[in-house]
């Protein structure tokens, strides 16, 4: 744990508590004039110029300076430069902000990380005993009711982003293991009744896929699952590294999970959704993630937490806000997680592709990435009505920011973990509610830190994921799990509920019909469009 000071006579509200829940380091608010030893010290609201007199043994330290003497800079865009102290998914970019940052006054030759309308906002000098971040812009000031999200978004980042960055060096010794970039696409609604689904063509996509090195995720609707086309079918078996299913409500009714049902009708339509995936599973022996794509993008908290008792492991929305009500959520960290956490079931974010042409979005992209969230951009058929260039050109866009590992939900919720060695201890941060873990061969404690997951009702579940064997069943101390000797290495944990019972059948009128004709009008896009043309 890093002790870290925060030399200001001002009140940032929530800043500095919502850190404190994302590193490990402990904030000492101090006088400026009277600032204790410390391992790192932020100097809030300085001049620019100058450098404070830092304590002994204080290595690094951080000031957000006010304004410079050499006038404002209204610049809209920020270039960061490709310094091998910056972060590598922000390195060579120019991305927009629209708040006024006026620039620095540097002296010397600093390492410069940050410039607006070419004067430099965010330099670092290092002399080989301190290592100075001079920050243009006061600290994000966080109220209560807000979340550090709202500081972290395109056109308003930059009173955060360095601060973010600043204390990962700091605890870059006992800073969390954090998963890759992980990306998918994901196309709502198609089913496997024939070869094509309006504008995709399954055999055709699979090759451009493989060819440009992503992977598509089919949100499928499971009323759609009576029937397989044999051709469809070999698509997909023989592509798992470009194509996978995911779940897409139940019969596809609109706004389907976000009516107002009793919880046992809620129960029963999960059962009657999850009986149909596994019934397609066992016919024709390809997989579906457990993760649920709701039709029209709305789901309550009411649907998501039943959700945890069908062993679904996500959800996947484009903005939670659209229906969790923001007391039910952890609010000061709440959305610069890498998954948020509602109702104790993971929810990951996702864009609308053709949106993410557009350089708001794509600064968006950039900002996921940098907190490490998963980057799933989604769409329809008709997204693709001019071919498949616009997935071609968006790979290339997100490949850019690093090592990027392009694969399925179950893989993504699986991996979805940090990770941190303390000599025979290996502590983990699950954001999922299922995990593969690899174990070194000398741990002997694994830790499991809160973070929503496991919910206090969960039965914690490791199994053998070679053998399939349970090894423990754990319902008390969950926290703390002791591996014995000679225990399998490579497990499968899981973080369940008791199934719940399901009182009555679900049933739906004039589902069947719904779905026929939007399934109709989707297959016959491409005819009514060479029509039009």
């Amino acid at each position: 744990m890093k002790s870290v000071a925060v030399a200001s006579r001002s009140d940032y509200g929530l800043l500095f508590e919502a850190l404190e829940r994302m590193f490990p380091v402990r904030f000492l608010k101090c006088d400026p004039d009277q600032v204790p030893p410390c391992d790192a010290v932020i100097w809030a609201d300085w001049e620019s110029g100058s450098t404070p007199s830092t304590p002994p043994g204080t290595r690094f330290c951080y000031l957000s300076c006010r304004c410079g003497s050499q006038g404002p800079n209204r610049a809209s865009a920020i270039q960061f430069s490709r310094s091998s102290q910056l972060d590598e998914r922000l390195r060579g970019r120019t991305m927009r902000h629209m708040s006024e940052l006026r620039p620095l006054e540097v002296h010397g030759s600093p390492d410069v990380l940050a410039l607006a309308g070419g004067r430099v906002i965010w330099a670092v000098e290092n002399d080989g005993i301190h290592v100075i971040h001079r920050v243009s812009g006061e600290l994000a000031n966080v109220p209560p009711g807000k979340g550090l999200h709202e500081y972290l978004r395109p056109n308003q980042f930059f009173s955060l982003l360095p601060l973010i960055h600043f204390l990962r060096n700091v605890t870059r010794d006992e800073c969390w293991e954090m998963p890759p970039i992980r990306a998918n696409y994901l196309f709502d609604d198609p089913n496997l009744h024939w070869p094509t689904y309006g504008f995709i063509n399954f055999p055709s996509l699979a090759e451009h896929a493989r060819r440009h090195g992503y992977h598509v995720a089919f949100a499928t609707i499971p009323l759609d699952n009576w029937f397989t086309h044999p051709r469809a079918a070999e698509v997909f078996a023989s592509n798992p590294g470009q194509f996978s299913m995911l779940i897409h409500g139940n019969n596809h009714m609109r706004a389907e999970m976000a009516r107002q049902m009793s919880d046992p009708a809620i129960m029963a339509m999960l059962n009657q959704c999850l009986g149909r995936v596994v019934q397609f599973e066992q016919r024709t022996h390809m997989p579906i993630s457990r993760v649920m794509a709701p039709p029209h993008d709305v789901c309550t908290t009411a649907y998501a937490r039943l959700m945890r008792q069908f062993r679904i492991d996500a959800i996947t929305t484009s903005d939670i806000f659209k229906w969790v009500d923001p007391t039910r959520i952890d609010v000061p960290t709440h959305g610069v997680r890498p998954i948020e956490i509602v109702e104790g079931i993971p929810v990951i974010k996702r864009i609308y592709l053709m949106q993410a042409l557009e350089p708001f979005y794509q600064d968006d992209i950039v900002l996921d990435a940098f907190m490490g969230k998963p980057i799933i951009l989604y769409g329809h058929h008709q997204d693709l009505a001019n071919g498949y260039d616009i997935l071609a050109e968006l790979t290339r866009f997100v490949d850019s920011l690093g090592n990027v590992e392009w694969t399925d939900f179950d893989t993504i919720m699986r991996g979805s973990f940090a990770r941190r060695r303390s000599g025979a201890k290996l502590e983990i941060k699950s954001w999922s509610r299922r995990l593969n873990l690899d174990l070194p061969v000398d741990a002997n404690e694994l830790v499991i830190e809160k973070t929503g997951i496991p919910d206090p009702a969960d039965e914690v579940i490791v199994c053998d994921r070679d053998q399939g064997d349970v090894l423990a069943s754990i319902h008390e101390d969950r926290e703390r799990i002791w591996l014995l000797p000679g225990m399998a290495r490579r497990l499968d944990i899981r973080f369940q509920q008791p199934a719940g019972t399901v009182p009555e059948r679900y049933q739906e009128h004039n589902a069947i019909l719904r779905r026929i004709l939007t399934e109709s009008r989707d297959r016959l896009s491409p005819f009514c469009l060479r029509l039009v043309k």
